[in-house]
């Protein structure tokens, strides 16, 4: 800088001074130098009486001292031959220039997982304050956003730029700057490190300052599980309502990152009352859910039978990629009691009158056809049903078992089928038929009455229906058939059934026009029509049809009325040359029979040795007792003490690893 002294000369005399003249001596000022463009000495001038001269120098610092230091200025000047002189002493400090700045960053310490769900934002404040003596000189200020040591992840942004525009801050001053933040929602919790730097024009760091931040992680998976709230029993009409439930499972992903390769697992075992559907996973995955979206995932359960009205409680466990453990949700649903009632209904059917043909002169029609139906009307199946026809003395079997057994559902195509020979499960009707001829005690008209005794494990043997016979001395007043029903069955594919006969009669050999129609396209009768009596040939025409029972009829339109035969076509399934080969014949035993409770089962299991097979034993209401792994080929025995099983019936199966089962009741007795 330049420094300015000014010399003051005043005229106290009454005279003007002339020629006055003043210069200045700088040897005693080794410092200092007069400033370029000035001279040390000015020219004369003249100073009125009482008035004055202020010649006036500029000086520069010619040589600054390491140290501060006194320079001496001798100003002189001369009037009426004489010269004088003022001495003047300047003090030259020295101060050291320096560039020196400070930074200053506060803001939020930490955000909680409510607050970043809100999408509360983070706040910067950041002051640069210029702490030197010379202007500063900013070109820019960076943001930058990284973990802190042991982090991974920051997942907070800057809602501001993250690079800022500098400018020039003088000594003594200082700028200030905001930055706007926001937390991602993220499964871990985190710190996160904000620094800021100011950096000149040769992207040097003039100032670097930090603040760390913690942010709070979220288990960002939620579920829901629902199932409804109840499962009633149906007693109408045997079943439980719903017969089927859905439990919905719901999962949001809260985060915003996406979740990956999640995995959901419904465990019933406090459930025990429901059993997956037939088609259902109990593991089931889903590849992505998207953030802030909802996956959904649904089982369909089926509810058992029991005695007792219980809840109970269907848990779904999942997992994603980047879940370090499962987690849970859970389900109640009551379920009500399948009561235990034991109880059928029967029924008789087939002729009822026997009539003594006087043109035929005989009794007709011989044999005469009657049935047996039974329905179970109770809540549980039936085991070892059974029907034996007890006849009067004028009567006897015309090639027909005194006893029958009573299964239902029967076959495959129908539904719940087939269960076990002499099983008849809830609301299942079973008809069997007997023939029977008169014998040479029909003495008189007194009507007939055939009895049957019904038995079955659970209830034991029990008098059953009754059907009367009516014996009529005179001709049938319209057309009569025998047999009543007729029952043919065949291989899929294979040669047709032998055909069978329907005898026809007209009353006392009267003219009876007469037609015979089958229900359905697979079935011919032969004759379709007439009018005296005659035998008419029945015989399907295919075995294209579905393995399984197929039921039809044959109508005979005449008059007075009409009378039907019912069919039964049962097609098994084919052995023939071309099918593809069956598996390996399994075969299932078990002894002793019946077993106490307390004791040893030994079961052998026949077919491929060696093959793995699972064996389990459930109870009449379907639920599993007992479950292991054997091997096929060789005997195991089986501890029932540890099943804790009750008197009753029970069905082993064998089930092997190619879908081949065996099935075997077992008796337990205290």
């Amino acid at each position: 800088g330049i420094t300015t002294l000014t010399l003051r000369l005043d005229n106290p005399l009454d005279t003007l001074r002339h020629d006055v003249r003043a210069w200045v001596d700088t040897t005693t000022a080794s410092h200092l130098r007069l400033a370029p463009g000035d001279s040390a000495s000015r020219p004369p001038v003249d100073i009125t009486a009482g008035g004055a001269y202020n010649p006036y120098w500029r000086f520069v610092l010619a040589d600054p001292p390491a140290s501060s230091t006194r320079d001496t200025l001798r100003f002189l000047y001369e009037t009426d031959g004489m010269q004088y002189f003022c001495e003047h002493v300047i003090d030259i400090e020295v101060i050291l220039i320096e560039k020196s700045v400070i930074c200053d960053l506060m803001g939020t310490d930490s955000l909680s997982i409510a607050q970043i769900q809100s999408r509360t934002q983070a706040q910067l404040h950041y002051t640069l304050t210029n702490t030197g003596t010379v202007t500063v000189d900013v070109h820019r200020y960076e943001l930058s956003v990284t973990p802190a040591a042991g982090f991974s992840e920051t997942g907070l942004i800057s809602l501001d730029p993250l690079t800022r525009a500098g400018g020039s801050i003088d000594p003594g001053n200082d700028i200030t700057l905001d930055w706007r933040l926001r937390a991602l929602i993220l499964r871990a919790s985190r710190t996160t490190q904000c620094t800021v730097t100011a950096f000149d024009a040769n992207d040097s760091a003039l100032a670097v300052c930090t603040h760390e931040m913690f942010l709070e992680g979220l288990d960002g998976l939620v579920c829901t599980l629902t199932a409804g709230d109840s499962v009633h029993f149906n007693r109408t009409e045997l079943r439980y309502d719903p017969e089927e439930i859905t439990a919905s499972f719901a999962l949001e992903n809260l985060l915003d990152t996406e979740e990956s390769n999640i995995e959901a697992v419904i465990d019933l075992s406090q459930a025990a009352r429901f059993v997956l559907a037939p088609t259902e996973s109990a593991s089931k995955t889903i590849a992505v859910i998207d953030s802030h979206s909802t996956a959904n995932l649904t089982w369909r359960l089926i509810p058992q039978p029991a005695p007792q009205a219980e809840s109970q409680e269907i848990v779904v466990r999942y997992k994603s990629e980047q879940m370090a453990e499962w987690r849970e949700c859970r389900a109640t649903v009551f379920i009500e009691a399948w009561p235990e009632e034991v109880s059928v209904a029967c029924a008789t059917g087939g002729h009822d009158s026997l009539y003594a043909d006087t043109h035929e002169e005989r009794f007709i029609p011989d044999p005469l056809h009657v049935s047996y139906t039974v329905t179970n009307t109770g809540t549980v199946p039936l085991t070892a049903c059974e029907a034996a026809i007890i006849l009067p003395p004028e009567f006897a079997l015309a090639g027909s078992d005194s006893i029958q057994s009573f299964t239902a559902p029967e076959y495959a195509n129908e539904p719940g089928g087939p269960v076990y020979e002499g099983t008849l499960l809830p609301n299942a009707s079973c008809t069997r038929w007997w023939k029977i001829t008169p014998t040479q005690a029909l003495a008189d008209a007194d009507p007939k009455v055939i009895r049957w005794q019904w038995t079955s494990a659970e209830q034991g043997a029990q008098s059953g229906c009754e059907r009367t016979i009516h014996i009529i001395p005179g001709n049938p007043p319209g057309i009569v058939l025998t047999p009543l029903h007729l029952y043919f069955e065949a291989e899929r594919g294979g040669a047709l059934p032998t055909e069978q006969q329907v005898q026809l009669w007209t009353g006392g050999g009267l003219a009876m026009p007469w037609t015979a129609q089958p229900s359905e396209w697979w079935l011919d009768a032969q004759p379709v029509s007439g009018s005296l009596s005659a035998q008419i040939a029945v015989q399907p025409n295919s075995t294209q049809l579905d393995e399984g029972a197929h039921g039809a009829e044959i109508l005979f339109a005449a008059t007075p009325s009409e009378h039907r035969v019912g069919i039964t076509y049962v097609i098994r399934r084919s052995t023939g040359i071309g099918e593809p080969p069956a598996p390996a014949s399994l075969t299932l035993d078990a002894w002793p029979q019946p077993v106490p409770g307390g004791t040893r089962l030994h079961v052998r299991i026949g077919g491929e040795s060696g093959a793995s097979c699972r064996l389990t034993l459930h109870d009449l209401l379907g639920r599993e007792r007992m479950s292991r792994t054997v091997k096929s080929g060789r005997s195991v025995s089986i501890d029932l003490a540890t099943a804790q099983l009750t008197a009753g019936v029970y069905l082993l199966r064998a089930l092997s690893e190619d879908g081949t089962q065996a099935v075997r009741m077992v008796s337990v007795v205290r």
